[in-house]
């Protein structure tokens, strides 16, 4: 997404921990900064400066076998992590937020039968892993 927008001319300032990504996947042109989006700290602040838009797509993820042997950490690291983004969004005036959920929002049984999704069909909210319930929570 990043190399996507730099090819159309967009300046792109990217945040990543890289517990899982690989920075050499980035255009030389994204200003990179390593950060780990689950601490709020004074770094994070002037990574907002004179930002339009955020793309909020970070997130602690795995397997569902990481999911459900780490459930608790996975739904506190995300809560913290979109907690940190929309606070400093929201402190830095950003224009538009986009957050990037998952389809871990609905109910599984709904899953099955259902090939396109809208906003309503989350509810009743029954998801089967922690990292559903945060990505709920958020929206």
């Amino acid at each position: 997404m990043a190399n996507k927008l730099i090819s159309k001319g967009s300046k792109v300032i990217f945040l990543d921990n890289l517990e899982r990504g690989k920075k050499k996947f980035l255009s030389k042109k994204v200003k990179f900064y390593k950060c780990d989006l689950r601490f709020q700290n004074s770094k994070i602040k002037k990574y907002y400066k004179n930002i339009d838009i955020v793309f909020h797509l970070a997130s602690k993820v795995g397997s569902m076998q990481y999911y459900l042997n780490n459930s608790f950490d996975v739904f506190n690291d995300n809560l913290s992590i979109d907690n940190n983004v929309l606070q400093e969004a929201i402190n830095s005036k950003v224009k538009v937020f986009f957050y990037a959920s998952s389809a871990h929002v609905y109910p599984s049984e709904k899953k099955l039968i259902k090939k396109k999704f809208i906003e309503s069909d989350d509810y009743p909210y029954r998801s089967s892993i922690s990292y559903g319930l945060a990505k709920m929570i958020t929206e």
